[in-house]
């Protein structure tokens, strides 16, 4: 379940053919055997259906992002990647994993690194993410909160941060 304002930016989003909205409800009887609120079976749904449409599925939370740091865009991001490991064969690959550094928007360290916090953009759609732009300095090795970006043909199991080995089509 979500919030009102939350439903609303859905809609607004699926309604632009931006996104699909797939409801997931889990019964209230097993609600207490789920694992945080049934993160993981939304989590693998995705992939499923997706599965020989998309190429690549990102699993993406609403305050953590990757954001190609020396790319315009993910796909150019993929393409270096690829060009730097000249011997790798991309169409091998199951997954990818980037790691997590964290922008923090909370207390104490609340304040914003952009002038225009106050501009429209941040007025109308209500999105400060784009104003707190140094981060913190710890970088998370890539096997601790990672982000990932999966072939979903090629894996049986996607967890919140990583997809496990065994989970990984050989």
């Amino acid at each position: 379940s979500v919030d009102r304002q939350l439903r609303a930016c859905l809609d607004a989003y699926s309604r632009r053919g931006l996104l699909d909205v797939q409801p997931c409800t889990v019964l209230a009887s097993l609600i207490d055997r789920v694992h945080y609120h049934g993160q993981i079976i939304a989590i693998n749904d995705c992939p499923y259906r997706l599965m020989y449409t998309a190429k690549y599925v990102f699993s993406q939370d609403l305050d953590e992002f990757v954001v190609p740091t020396t790319a315009l865009n993910w796909t150019t991001m993929l393409e270096q990647i690829h060009q730097s490991k000249p011997d790798l064969n991309a169409e091998s690959i199951a997954s990818y994993s980037f790691r997590n550094r964290f922008f923090m928007l909370a207390a104490p360290n609340y304040e914003y690194d952009r002038e225009d916090a106050d501009g429209d953009f941040v007025k109308e759609y209500r999105f400060r993410t784009l104003l707190k732009t140094s981060a913190e300095s710890r970088l998370y090795p890539w096997s601790e909160r990672a982000k990932v970006m999966a072939r979903p043909e090629r894996i049986l199991m996607w967890h919140v941060h990583s997809i496990q080995d065994s989970s990984l089509v050989r």
